[in-house]
């Protein structure tokens, strides 16, 4: 298997992450036969994860988290040389119990 897919497999599970992401105009993904890996190449010796994170608790953690696994994942493997891992947290995303109950600007509950 792929190093990049083994990290995205890592990645999307980390309490957290909603999803990987290619970025804005999906720049961002490995291309292999018959497969797009969204949201993790790896440029020059450079891992690039792009991430939308869920909008709760402190994001710099859950970021952090993603670093750690990702490099977990390539000490593990070794068959690709990365000398850095970047996080790139693309968005965020609402929990959906905490944005059915949220408000708008003019202190209207929204459903």
């Amino acid at each position: 298997m792929a190093v990049e897919r083994l990290v995205h497999d890592a990645v999307q599970a980390v309490p957290g992450v909603v999803r990987l992401t290619g970025g804005r105009v999906s720049e961002y993904a490995t291309y292999l036969p018959g497969e797009r890996i969204a949201g993790v190449r790896v440029a020059a010796d450079v891992l690039h994860v792009h991430v939308v994170l869920q909008a709760t608790g402190d994001l710099r953690v859950v970021a952090d988290r993603v670093h750690e696994t990702a490099r977990q994942v390539l000490l593990t493997d070794g068959r690709v040389p990365v000398s850095a891992v970047h996080v790139h947290v693309d968005d965020v995303e609402l929990d959906p119990v905490t944005a059915a109950g949220s408000h708008d600007p003019t202190g209207k509950e929204r459903t």
